[in-house]
């Protein structure tokens, strides 16, 4: 399956435009406080998608040279996929449990220790910024936890 670079990175600023709108969306549910957070980082992929939209529309011919999808690249989007359609059944801390050390270990990194002391320091931070200092709520599972 052959590309051009322009026409997948088009495709992604298309998708990362639909992603920020979709939860710009979902962002009446929460209260304001609870909002500024996820608006300052939807704002935040608007502009950078729109930014680099931009950028393509100057690159030379030579510059759009074609590309592969390649088995790592798509085996880690399934991964990112399933994370997020996983979510809302297992929750936000037990899926990125998971999610994290597969992702890495999908990506030729085979430190065990280091990809343990990673995972429990993200989720652990993650926790503790959002839930204590922030406020928000992340997804719960439908398990109850």
């Amino acid at each position: 399956m052959e590309t051009t670079r322009k026409r997948v990175e088009v495709g992604l600023i298309v998708f990362f435009l639909i992603t920020s709108v979709l939860f710009y969306t979902q962002l009446g549910d929460y209260s304001s406080i609870a909002q500024k957070f996820p608006l300052l980082a939807i704002i935040y992929l608007a502009v950078i998608s729109i930014t680099r939209f931009i950028q393509l529309g100057k690159l030379k011919k030579e510059e759009n040279s074609a590309v592969f999808f390649n088995r790592d690249f798509l085996t880690v989007l399934i991964l990112v996929v399933l994370y997020l359609l996983l979510m809302p059944i297992i929750g936000f801390f037990l899926s990125t449990t998971i999610f994290l050390p597969m992702c890495m270990w999908l990506l030729n990194f085979r430190k065990k220790v280091v990809i343990t002391i990673l995972t429990l320091t993200t989720v652990t931070s993650i926790y503790f910024v959002f839930i204590n200092i922030f406020n928000v709520p992340v997804p719960n599972s439908l398990l109850g936890f």
